[in-house]
């Protein structure tokens, strides 16, 4: 596995994939809420989950997370 690249905004491991991203998206979004993160982005925008929610604050950390630290834009 390669190294992390520090920059001044942010902290970027290249080495995640898109799949890889994905995936750790679903496993926040099953593990909090018990649904995959295509139904979490779905129910979100639909407001049948408020983002006040605990559960889908620790889904939204997760995933500000995992973009912040890869430099990867919403996918």
């Amino acid at each position: 596995m390669g190294k992390a690249l520090e920059t001044e905004e942010a902290l970027i491991i290249p080495e995640a994939t898109d799949a890889e991203l994905r995936e750790t998206f679903d496993y926040a979004a099953n593990y909090y809420l018990g649904i995959s993160a295509e139904e979490f982005f779905r129910r979100l925008a639909a407001k049948e989950i408020s983002d006040d929610d605990p559960r889908a604050e620790q889904v939204l950390y997760v995933m500000n997370f995992v973009l912040s630290a890869t430099g990867k834009e919403i996918l």
